[in-house]
């Protein structure tokens, strides 16, 4: 099996569906949470992306140097806007 990306992991797309229903959900939060435990929870649920992708592309680099790898944008930031 070829892995393109991370986003080929079903782990990782059931983290990042985890994580945009966290953002949902945290909308709801009270303000006084807002840079509290809001912000914690949301960093937290993106980082398991952020991790998966990051060891996905340490990955790739070590079992082929002659690939060229970039640096991916998280979708997550991008999605909400961050």
């Amino acid at each position: 099996m070829r892995l393109n990306s991370a986003k080929d992991l079903d782990v990782y797309q059931k983290a990042y569906t985890l994580a945009m229903e966290i953002f949902e959900t945290t909308k709801g939060f009270p303000p006084e949470e807002r840079f509290a435990l809001t912000g914690q929870i949301r960093r937290s649920s993106r980082s398991v992306c952020l991790n998966l992708r990051e060891a996905c592309n340490n990955f790739q680099e070590t079992n082929s140097k002659s690939q060229s790898t970039t640096t991916w944008n998280s979708d997550l930031v991008l999605k909400v806007g961050l």
